[in-house]
């Protein structure tokens, strides 16, 4: 039991490994300066607003599934 968790640990710790490489990778052929041209303009209140609907989403859909499961 311990030789097969060891060795699917190992198993996805090799493949994080590639594809972080891979990502680092391909990181110096991701044009930043057009990145930079695009993204100069936004509104980091609406990027905010975005991040705290999605959480708010998570809270309420965790709450209904507690409502749900309640008589179980």
């Amino acid at each position: 039991m311990r030789k097969k968790k060891f060795l699917i640990t190992a198993l996805v710790l090799v493949v994080l490994a590639l594809l972080v490489a891979r990502q680092i990778r391909e990181w110096h052929k991701f044009d930043w300066q057009t990145f930079k041209e695009q993204t100069e303009g936004i509104r980091l209140s609406y990027i905010f607003l975005g991040v705290g609907l999605i959480y708010g989403d998570y809270f309420l859909r965790a709450w209904r599934w507690k409502m749900l499961l309640r008589p179980v």
